[in-house]
């Protein structure tokens, strides 16, 4: 049986039965690509204690 023959037409419903897994979708696909583009302006060195993260601007670029 298709859900739209279950439940009817209520879009509203199908909206919020896919809301939450698509805000999980775009927590886990944006944060990434915001920490990487944050990480390219960044020098990253490996300590004893664990990174140290410096900006470091456009010195990365030049």
């Amino acid at each position: 049986m298709m859900l739209s023959k279950k439940f009817g037409t209520d879009r509203a419903f199908l909206f919020w039965m896919l809301a939450p897994a698509s805000l999980v979708l775009l927590v886990f696909t944006a944060y990434p690509i915001f920490n990487l583009i944050g990480l390219m302006f960044s020098q990253v060195e490996l300590t004893e204690i664990g990174f140290l993260i410096q900006f470091t601007g456009l010195e990365n670029w030049k």
